[in-house]
């Protein structure tokens, strides 16, 4: 890879074509690769607010709207609206959602294992450590941190 490509394009290449594998991978489903971090999120946090959804994934709120109606209608998640606020909705894995989980961690997994192909644990423990920091300070530079 040339140095002199911008860091942050070469993270959105590997983050495009983690998204597309996803999205071939989980059409069978009827899954797209958006409502694949929705649906790993909720698989840690049930009865969340779908807004804290999109603001924990810095993503605009109509967009997450939009991927968690198709997988409601695709009944791999529950939407419940709170009676007392009833902008607020929570957010639940069903049967369905959670029964899949294991084939969609599988699945990246897999894509992960691919792209780390031929990198020593050392480099990828570096790499993991790097990018986490890039991802903090990033999120300072936008203005967002904190907002989890």
């Amino acid at each position: 890879m040339r140095p002199d490509i911008p860091l942050g394009l070469l993270i959105d290449i590997i983050r495009r074509s983690h998204m597309i594998h996803l999205n071939a991978e989980l059409k069978k489903y009827g899954i797209t690769a958006s409502g694949f971090m929705i649906m790993m999120y909720l698989s840690e946090n049930q009865n969340v607010i779908q807004d804290d959804v999109a603001r924990h994934f810095h993503i605009d709120k109509s967009a997450i709207a939009r991927a968690v109606q198709k997988l409601e209608n695709a009944g791999f998640v529950q939407r419940i609206v709170e009676p007392t606020n009833r902008r607020a909705s929570h957010l639940f894995l069903t049967e369905k959602g959670t029964e899949i989980i294991p084939e969609m961690v599988q699945i990246d997994k897999l894509w992960e294992e691919k792209a780390l192909a031929g990198a020593s644990e050392e480099k990828i423990s570096q790499a993991y450590l790097l990018l986490g920091e890039m991802v903090q300070n990033s999120l300072i530079i936008a203005g967002r941190f904190g907002d989890e």
